[in-house]
C-alpha cells in the first residue's frame, strides 16, 4: 500500500538518511556537486529549516520510506521541483500522480508541471507527461477496473466484515482520528463525505489514509478547514445531498463541499449533524430530526420521521439513525448491528417495506451508531 505523508519533524532523521543514500547513489545521471548533498549533518540541518514551508512530502510503500518530493505554487500552476525515489513501479507512480491531482483539484490549480534532477527514474515519469513536462488530468490515465468497496468503522463487528468480504467488497476502514472526540474517532461520516461515486471529500488529517486505500480513479478533495473536536468544526463533513439539494447547517459545512455542490439548492436546517440524523436514499429519506423532516418536505422531498433514541453510542445517551447503516445497491440498507434490538424496529421496517428497500443486519452486536457506511 502506497502512502504519501507530509514531512514532519519526527521524520527528519529517516528522510535525511534516505536523501544521503540517494544523493550518493550511482542511479543519478548528473551528480550533485554541492558538498551539502553528500554531508549527512548538512542534510539534516537543511531539512529542519524546510519543515515550516510545509511543501515536502514523503512516499512510503507500506512502512518503508521510498522517496520524497517537493512542491511549490506559482499562480495557477503546481510545480514539482524535486523528486527522489529509491524504486518506482506503476502502482507507486500512479499514487504519486493521484496525490498531485488531488492537491491541484483541492487548490483550484490548472496545471501540474515538473522540474527534473537528472535521476534515472525521471524518464519513467516523463512517459506520462506532455512535451512541456506537464501532467494532464484524466481518470483513464489510471487504467483501473471498477471495484466494489465499502468504507466502514474500524470498530466494525467481524461478522459484518466477513459478510462484505464474502460478497466481494473491498473493505476500507475508517481512520483512527487524533482530532475528533475519541468516543467517535472511528466514525466514517465525521472524516469523509461522498459527493458521488467518483468524488469524495475527506478531512486533512485523514487524507493520506483514504488516498492510500481508495482506487486511483476516485477524485479525493481535502477540507479547507481543519476538523477538530469542537462544534462546528467537528462536523464539517456531516451533511448530505438529495435530489440536487444540500441539507446542512451552513455554519458547520466545509467550503470545499459548497464549491463542489454549488449547483445544489441549500436547505438550511438547525442540525449540524444532518448526516448522522438521516438515512438517505435516492428519492426519499428517513430522519430522527424534526427540523430536517419539516424543511425537506417544503421542497417536495419525501421524508419519514422516526423516533429518537434506542441506539447504542459509546459515551452518549443515544446514537443517531443515520450512523447505524449505509445503502448498498446490492443489499439495500446494511446495518452495523442487530436491527431486532432496535426499540423502533417495527416502524423502521414498515417504512423500508413500503418503499421496497431490502435490508441486512448482523445478529451478534447491539443496534449501534458507528458513523454511517459508504458504498460506491
Amino acid at each position: 500500500m502506497i502512502f504519501v505523508d507530509l514531512l514532519k519533524e519526527e521524520y527528519i532523521e529517516e528522510v535525511s538518511e534516505l536523501t544521503y543514500q540517494i544523493r550518493n547513489n550511482s542511479l543519478f545521471q548528473n551528480k550533485f556537486d554541492s558538498s551539502v548533498a553528500r554531508n549527512k549533518n548538512s542534510i539534516i540541518k537543511s531539512m529542519t529549516k524546510q519543515i515550516p514551508n510545509k511543501n515536502h512530502y514523503l512516499i512510503y510503500d507500506e512502512s518503508d520510506l521510498i522517496g520524497y518530493f517537493v512542491i511549490c505554487c506559482e499562480g495557477k500552476e503546481l510545480k514539482v521541483n524535486e523528486i527522489f525515489f529509491t524504486k518506482i513501479n506503476k502502482s507507486i507512480l500512479f499514487k504519486f500522480f493521484r496525490f498531485l491531482m488531488d492537491y491541484a483539484l483541492s487548490n483550484l490549480f490548472d496545471i501540474i508541471s515538473f522540474e527534473f534532477n537528472g535521476y534515472i527514474f525521471d524518464e519513467i515519469i516523463k512517459e506520462y507527461l506532455d512535451e512541456d513536462n506537464r501532467l494532464e488530468y484524466r481518470r483513464e490515465l489510471f487504467d483501473e477496473n471498477y471495484c466494489k468497496f465499502a468504507i466502514i468503522s474500524f470498530k466494525s463487528n467481524d461478522s459484518l466484515i466477513k459478510f462484505l468480504k464474502d460478497n466481494n467488497y473491498v473493505i476500507i476502514f475508517s481512520y483512527n482520528s487524533k482530532k475528533i472526540d475519541k468516543k467517535i474517532r472511528d466514525h466514517v461520516d465525521m472524516q469523509i463525505r461522498k459527493i458521488n461515486d467518483n468524488t469524495y471529500v475527506c478531512s486533512k488529517e485523514s487524507y493520506s489514509h483514504y488516498r492510500a486505500y481508495l482506487p486511483n480513479y476516485i477524485d479525493l478533495y481535502v477540507t479547507e478547514f481543519e476538523v477538530t473536536d469542537i462544534y462546528p468544526k467537528d462536523c464539517l463533513l456531516n451533511n448530505f445531498s438529495i435530489k440536487n439539494h444540500l441539507i446542512c447547517n451552513q455554519k458547520s459545512v466545509d467550503p470545499v463541499i459548497l464549491k463542489l455542490l454549488k449547483n445544489n439548492k441549500i436547505i438550511k436546517v438547525n442540525q449540524g449533524y444532518s448526516k448522522c440524523s438521516t438515512i438517505v436514499f435516492n428519492d426519499f429519506l428517513i430522519t430522527c430530526d424534526k427540523s430536517i423532516f419539516n424543511k425537506v418536505q417544503k421542497h417536495n422531498i419525501k421524508a419519514y420521521l422516526i423516533d429518537s433514541g434506542g441506539i447504542e453510542l459509546e459515551g452518549y445517551d443515544t446514537g443517531f439513525i443515520g450512523g447505524t447503516c449505509g445503502y448498498s445497491r446490492d443489499f439495500g440498507l446494511v446495518f452495523y448491528g442487530n436491527l431486532e434490538k432496535y426499540k423502533f424496529k417495527d416502524k423502521l421496517i414498515g417504512i423500508l417495506e413500503k418503499e421496497n428497500i431490502k435490508y441486512f443486519y448482523i445478529k451478534d452486536d447491539d443496534f449501534i451508531d458507528r458513523g454511517s457506511i459508504f458504498f460506491n
